[in-house]
């Protein structure tokens, strides 16, 4: 009786695991489809490409109705990066994962117009450990910068 109790508990053990990582494929899948659907946008829509590079390049380039659509999809963009943070810490995106979405946010906010929309109209609707993070990265890249997210490189080999 007892081996069959040992085998059992093995056997939900894997079962268990397999779940999980089932969940994490899942969680992770379903991510990528909403990020994809986001960017997606301004592929589909040039002229929400065009507000949102001159957007990037500072706000001010913005008439306001454009600065309303640009805070609002920034938001949008916050939101993901968001839910990616919050995966990361229950343990759901693996590090190398996590580190896959954090590369391209540090990036994002090299851009003075990002920047503006986190500090002026987005930063107090997140968690606090992601509002840490967002905050760490924008003194980090002042103090070393990368090259921006969407910068065309400066030779093509």
């Amino acid at each position: 009786g007892a081996t069959a109790v040992v085998v059992t508990l093995i056997y939900f053990g894997i079962q268990l695991r397999q779940a999980a990582d089932s969940v994490r494929a899942s969680v992770a899948a379903m991510g990528s489809e909403y990020s994809t659907q986001v960017w997606q946008l301004p592929i589909d829509k040039p002229e929400l490409a065009e507000m949102l590079q001159r957007g990037d390049e500072g706000t001010q380039n913005l008439s306001d109705n454009e600065y309303y659509r640009y805070v609002l999809f920034q938001g949008t963009i916050f939101r993901s990066f968001e839910q990616y943070f919050i995966l990361h810490e229950l343990g759901t995106l693996s590090d190398d994962q996590w580190a896959g979405w954090k590369q391209p946010l540090s990036q994002m906010l090299q851009y003075p117009g990002v920047k503006h929309a986190w500090e002026a109209a987005v930063r107090g609707q997140h968690a606090r450990g992601f509002t840490q993070l967002v905050d760490d990265l924008i003194t980090s890249t002042t103090e070393s910068p990368t090259r921006r997210l969407f910068d065309k490189p400066s030779s093509e080999s």
